[in-house]
């Protein structure tokens, strides 16, 4: 999955290792938590 690859990020020196997008501290589980609750992109 290279495109996943490409956007999620984990390193144990940025927020414990949670994988996050690329470039920021925003976790995936936000994304996964808001789509979960049936907001949208």
């Amino acid at each position: 999955m290279p495109v996943v690859e490409s956007v999620i990020h984990s390193d144990p020196e940025i927020l414990s290792g949670v994988p996050v997008f690329v470039g920021t501290r925003v976790p995936l589980q936000n994304l996964i938590d808001y789509l979960a609750a049936g907001d949208t992109l």
